[in-house]
This record gives structure tokens, sequence and C-alpha cells, in this order.
């Protein structure tokens, strides 16, 4: 059997969420101080910048969604968005594997993706894969019963 490359597994699940995001803001626009810094590859396939933006800014660039962007549209894999650039209102398309950084300074949240690491091969062989970070403890944990930790063990059917 083949093993899963979970780092890309889990790097589609966060860049949907801000897919997510991305489309409630579309249908809602941002509420009080509500802001989104997106920084992507510009020189990554389903990017489309205008010539001088891609001239000024070859392989990265961050773009704020704050008080002054129009169209946002938000499609299964990209999405766009017109904003003003030396004082021309430029439409810009965006693939989601382009997306590198999304950070909501008003809410402290920030996802990043290393572009080097991750690939898009969703299988990989057992010796490509990292060591694993999360170990089982080698004891059995003893969780107070006045915490606010939920363990499973309540849901597993007990043996006789």
């Amino acid at each position: 059997m083949e093993k899963y490359n979970y780092e890309f597994c889990i790097e589609k699940a966060l860049k949907n969420v801000i897919k997510g995001i991305l489309q409630d803001t579309e249908k809602e626009g941002l509420v009080a101080d509500q802001h989104f810094y997106i920084t992507f590859q510009t020189n990554k396939k389903n990017v489309d910048i205008p010539e001088y933006l891609y001239d000024e800014y070859p392989n990265q660039m961050t773009i704020i969604l704050q008080h002054q962007f129009y169209d946002l549209k938000v499609e299964d894999n990209h999405f766009s968005v017109l904003l003003t650039f030396k004082n021309a209102p430029e439409k810009i398309t965006i693939s989601f594997d382009a997306v590198v950084e999304f950070i909501d300074p008003s809410q402290n949240f920030c996802l990043k993706f290393d572009p080097e690491k991750i690939s898009d091969k969703k299988i990989v062989g057992q010796k490509d894969l990292p060591a694993p970070i999360f170990a089982p403890p080698k004891e059995k944990m003893i969780i107070p019963k006045d915490s606010n930790i939920v363990t499973l063990d309540a849901f597993r059917k007990q043996k006789d």
C-alpha cells in the first residue's frame, strides 16, 4: 500500500480555509477593522497580474484586502479581485496554489506555506516521508476530572 503525503493533504485543507474566508467576504464584505494580507507567488501557473507588476514583483507579491477592493470573485481553484495600482484599477487573478501566506491581523490569524517543501503529489513512498512529529505517549495520560479536555475513551466500546 502506498503512503499519503500528509503535508500536501494539510496544505490543501488549509487553502480551503482561505477559500472559505474569501467566499464569506465575497458575500458579506469585511467587518469593522478586518483586513487580509495575501502573499502569493507571481510566477506561478494561473496567476494573472499586469506585466508592470510582474516586472516589479517577479517572484512574490503581497496584496491587502481592506477598504478599497472591488469585485472579489472566488472560484474553485482561484480568486480574482479589482485593486488600484499606481492610481489605475487592475483586475488580478490568483491561484490558491500560489498563496504562500494569509494573514488577518484583526483576528491574530496567520497561515504560511512553504512552496519549496510541499509537492502536488498526493502519494509518496515511505522513504520520502519525514519522521513523525507526534509520537504516542509511552505511558497512559492521566487527565484530571475537572479539566476541559474531552477524551475519546468515553465513546469507545468497553471490553467485557
